[in-house]
């Protein structure tokens, strides 16, 4: 079982190192568009409807 372990190891790495040397290469994200908090946010409670 801890053979089975220590063999996938290696295989994750690479793929991990994979993506990192994906995300390298790939242009870099444009900047992200600025969010009014304020007014963007739900409320924290939703109304509830009044009873009969």
């Amino acid at each position: 079982m801890a053979c089975a372990l220590i063999e996938r190891v290696p295989r994750q790495l690479g793929v991990l190192r994979g993506a990192v040397e994906k995300l390298a290469e790939s242009p870099p994200l444009p900047e992200p568009l600025p969010v009014e908090t304020g007014r963007v946010r739900p409320p924290l409670r939703t109304p509830r409807a009044p009873g009969p």
